[in-house]
This record gives structure tokens, C-alpha cells and sequence, in this order.
């Protein structure tokens, strides 16, 4: 009896092993995506940060999603502190500077519209997207987060003249 006993005791152990090892192992490759998403985005890649924002958005899991937010928190601080610093040294703290170069500025008492062109652009790398909010939280006075790009819809739709070319 202590034989059989053993074994089963043995058998349960080794599946239980087995099923921690399995989630284990998909975190690890869920870590590794993300590590590879993070680069993308931290080199400029817009379609890593399209990416990164997805899955903290509706990842395949809570550790998914928690670990994809946590990620992104993390760039949107280093960016906001590095970008932010650029506009005020490079750029004077002049919402209209920031799109010359990136989108026609009709007009460079309203930079609005120019800002949020950038904003919606996939085409528009992340440090210059970074500037662009940064801009837009000056001319506007909204304290948007760093790549809320909800946020900046929400209020566009609640001003549509400002936002509008």
C-alpha cells in the first residue's frame, strides 16, 4: 500500500510541476515579447508603441496586461523627462515650433490642429510624438498623459474647432 501511496503522491507532484512549469514558461514568453516590444518603442518605433498600448490594453492575460501597462508607464516617464527638457531647451517652450518640420502649420498662432495632426499620424516616430503632447499639454492646458491618445481624442471631440485643420 505504501507503494502505491508513494506513487500517486509522486504522480500528483510531477503534474503539479508540470502545470507550474507550463505557466512558467508562458510567462517567460510573454516577458520576452514584451522585452522585444519595449525595445521597439525605446529606438522610436511608433508601431512598437501601437503595440506595447494594445496589449496593456486587452492582452491575452492579467499578467499581460498588467506587465504591458507597467512597461509602458515606465517609457512614457522616461520620455516625458527627456522630451520634455528638449522642448523647453530646443523649442523655447513654443507649442508652434514643434510641428515645423513634421505637418504644415497654417497657422502659427494655432498650433492646435498641427499638434493633434501629429498626434493621430502613425507615420510620426515617438520622440516627435512625445513633443508633440508635450506641446499640446501648453497650448491647451491639459494635462495629457504621454501617449493618451484617447484622452486627446476625448477632448478633441469636446473642442472640434481647436483640433480641426
Amino acid at each position: 500500500a505504501r507503494k502505491h501511496v508513494g506513487a500517486e503522491i509522486n504522480k500528483e507532484v510531477n503534474q503539479e510541476v508540470g502545470r507550474r512549469m507550463l505557466v512558467f514558461d508562458q510567462n517567460l514568453s510573454i516577458l520576452s515579447e514584451l522585452a522585444d516590444i519595449g525595445v521597439r518603442v525605446r529606438v522610436g518605433l511608433r508601431s512598437g508603441l501601437d503595440d506595447l498600448g494594445a496589449k496593456a490594453k486587452s492582452g491575452g492575460s492579467e499578467f499581460e496586461r498588467s506587465h504591458a501597462a507597467e512597461l509602458l508607464s515606465s517609457i512614457r516617464a522616461d520620455y516625458d523627462a527627456v522630451y520634455s527638457s528638449q522642448f523647453q531647451n530646443f523649442y523655447g517652450g513654443d507649442p508652434s515650433q514643434v510641428p515645423n518640420g513634421f505637418v504644415p502649420l497654417k497657422d502659427p498662432k494655432k498650433p492646435i490642429p498641427a499638434l493633434v495632426a501629429m498626434i493621430r499620424s502613425k507615420q510620426t516616430g515617438v520622440g516627435p510624438l512625445a513633443l508633440a503632447f508635450i506641446a499640446l499639454r501648453k497650448a491647451t492646458g491639459q494635462q495629457f498623459t504621454l501617449f493618451d491618445f484617447d484622452a486627446v481624442e476625448r477632448w478633441c471631440k469636446d473642442q472640434p474647432t481647436a483640433c480641426d485643420q
